[in-house]
Formats: structure tokens, sequence, C-alpha cells
């Protein structure tokens, strides 16, 4: 439901608007309006920065790979259909109007060339060795050794050494009937706190709903547990579960989430970066765009020391990304 504005606030908003950089007006996003996933990234605000700052910098001393990230969780970010076949081999049928290039590149080579199929992620990146495998739960996880193993270790050849890691775990751990979610919550805040200590910055994502547990709630309260200790730990999010919720409120089985009712659906092999792809068939594709998405806003914000959300850029600073990762300054 749509929450009407008198007219005088609406001319207020306007005005203000019209009065901001471009970045702080429209958060850089350059593309379709409907293909805006910035409700679904968590706020980077100035306090949160600084600690992503120091993470960062402790990374960075221990020879993390800038910009590569750690796809870390179940069989959701096992599957291939989820950021590694967009990102080792390019997104088909964009109809975002945003260029997806200089991110694919950060993440896969720092920028120093575009992104390819030679990358790390061409044979890197997903199984147990990364942190990701079919039917995990936290617990299994961290019984496999991560998330050392996942930066340090990997498939015993190539290490990780991620420079940031998005995790999302929930779905398999709900399922069993014992399930505290404060001895979770605890438990995942040891996890997290294991990347901080590695210098890789976690970014933390809700599941998606779930069939199986419509009606228990333990979907809504294992991701109320992610948001506070991405608040807690001064630690970014993507909310997953919104993106879904809001372009398929009713109808979100057989839409981007698949028949089996919590898996995302691939009707695009997680590549189809059409309208309909993002909102209707292609879940997977959903959920890669949305970690594009935050690498984005990382890089920006984080590793580029940009302006954080809420806050003004100072007179010269750079005010964000533009198309092409063209970068200007500010007025």
């Amino acid at each position: 439901m749509k929450i009407p504005f008198s007219l005088s606030l609406s001319a207020c908003l306007l005005l203000l608007a019209s009065s901001l950089p471009l970045s702080a007006a429209s958060a850089a996003w350059d593309g379709q309006s409907w293909a805006d996933y910035s409700q679904f990234l968590g706020p980077i605000d100035a306090g949160m920065k600084q600690n992503l700052r120091t993470i960062l910098s402790s990374g960075q001393q221990q020879g993390r790979s800038a910009g590569r990230m750690g796809q870390i969780g179940d069989s959701i970010t096992y599957s291939d259909a989820y950021f590694r076949n967009a990102e080792a081999f390019d997104v088909t049928n964009n109809e975002t109007g945003h260029d997806y290039g200089p991110i694919r590149s950060w993440i896969a080579y720092d920028n120093t060339q575009p992104a390819d199929g030679n990358s790390f992620y061409r044979d890197h990146g997903k199984g147990s060795g990364y942190g990701n495998e079919s039917g995990w739960t936290l617990y299994r996880a961290i019984s496999d050794g991560h998330p050392d193993k996942s930066v340090l270790v990997g498939d015993g050849t190539t290490p990780g050494n991620f420079s940031w890691v998005l995790i999302m775990f929930g779905t398999n751990d709900i399922n069993d009937p014992n399930w505290n979610a404060n001895a979770w919550k605890s438990m995942y805040h040891d996890f997290i706190q294991g990347y901080i200590d590695l210098g890789v910055i976690p970014v933390l994502s809700t599941i998606p709903p779930s069939l199986e547990h419509l009606d228990d709630g333990r979907v809504e309260l294992a991701n109320q547990k992610v948001l506070d200790l991405s608040s807690e730990m001064q630690v970014p999010y993507v909310d997953f579960y919104a993106l879904v919720m809001y372009y398929q409120p009713s109808s979100w089985v057989n839409s981007l989430i698949s028949s089996d009712g919590i898996h995302p659906s691939a009707g695009g092999g997680g590549v189809d970066f059409s309208r309909d792809g993002l909102t209707s068939s292609d879940g997977y594709a959903a959920r890669t765009k949305l970690s594009f998405d935050m690498a984005e806003k990382l890089q920006r914000i984080v590793f580029d020391n940009g302006t954080p959300d809420g806050q003004l850029p100072a007179p010269g600073q750079s005010t964000g990304s533009f198309k092409s990762g063209f970068s200007g300054s500010g007025y």
C-alpha cells in the first residue's frame, strides 16, 4: 500500500532532492526503475563504513585478493546458477539498463582486465572447500573447518583468499525440530567473527520463503536473527526474502522460487537479466543481481572510500558510479 503525502511535504522533498548531488538523490542507480534493488541492500552508514574499512585494512595486510567474493552457504549457494555462471560467462538479455561489466571485472580481476571465463571462478569458488555445499547447515560448515578453510585452504590447491564473502545459512538449519534461534544466532555470530578475524568483510543474506515453513514462522525468525546480527556486528546484509516477496508477494512458487518451494528458479540458467527473468522466472539471476549490486555498493563506499549512506559527499569527492564504470567528481 502506498502512503500518500501532503502536497507541502511532497514539494519540500522535491526541492530537497533537486538540490542534492546525483548520488545522494538516486543512490547511484542508473538503470530502469523496476530493476532498482536499492531497497534490498542494507545501509552502510558512516559507523558501519568505519568498521568495514578496519576489516579491509586487516585483509590488505593479510594479502586478501581485492574484489574477490566468497560464496558461503548451502545448495542455494552451491548451484552454478548462483553467481558463477553470470560472473564467469556474463549475463544475458540484460534489460536493467545497467552495465554489470565493471563490477564483474572488479570481482574477477580487481579491474585489471574484463571478466572472462578464465578467472578464478571458472574452476574455483564452488564446493565444500570454498564454504558451500548442498544440504549444509551452519553447524556443518563449522565442522568442515570454516571459515578458515574457505579463505586459507580452498580446494587444497587454490585458497579462496576472499576480500569479502556473502553468507546465507538457515534454510536447512530451521528444519531441525530442536532448532533454537538464539543458540543458532550465537553460533552464527562466532562464524561471522571468524571471517572478520581473517580480514574478510562478511555480508549476510536473508533466506527465501519456504513452503515447508509457511505457517510456523521459522523463516521470518531466522531472517530477523540475520538482521539483528548485521546491526549488532555492523556488517551489511542483502534481503533476498524481501526481494522475492516484493516481486511475487502471493505467487512466489513456480516463479522466483522453483516448484519445490524453497530453491530459486533457474529459468534462464541464473544469467537471465531480462525483466521477466529478474522478477518472475529466474530466481538465481535475481539473487546474483542482488550480489552484484551489493558488490558495487561495497566497492564504492568501502574499498574506494566513498560517501556512506545518509551523508552528503564533501566538495570535490566522488559522488558514485556512473554507467560503464565511469567515475565523476562532485560539483
